[in-house]
């Protein structure tokens, strides 16, 4: 029996079913220059300003008050509201942390 062997036709240029030749085409990573059409850059400055609730830095086109001396800001700690205030500690722990006798060395050294 004959062996029948088939080949695919040669490659060509051919025009995809929509009409658009493929070499017409954008390639997609093209970048195109940046022109300018008279509007400057918009800066924000220097990122200086520190949140009064939770020491975030902050432009100070972010702050939610008009003042300009001691700004407010809301988009990082919703004024102090996300951060709650670290409670006292008991007076038995409290020494524990800020004495320094043997016990209170051991215990530190527990941690480390």
């Amino acid at each position: 029996m004959e062996k029948k062997t088939y080949h695919a036709p040669p490659h060509s240029k051919r025009r995809r079913d929509d009409g658009i030749n493929e070499s017409s085409k954008i390639p997609k990573a093209h970048i195109y220059p940046w022109i300018s059409d008279g509007l400057d850059r918009h800066t924000l400055g220097n990122m200086d300003h520190e949140c009064f609730d939770c020491g975030a830095m902050m432009w100070l086109d972010e702050r939610v008050n008009v003042s300009t001396r001691s700004p407010v800001f809301d988009t990082c700690c919703a004024k102090g509201k996300v951060l709650p205030p670290l409670q006292e500690l008991l007076p038995p722990l409290d020494s524990l942390l800020d004495e320094m006798d043997s016990t209170a060395r051991l215990f530190v050294q527990s941690f480390s």
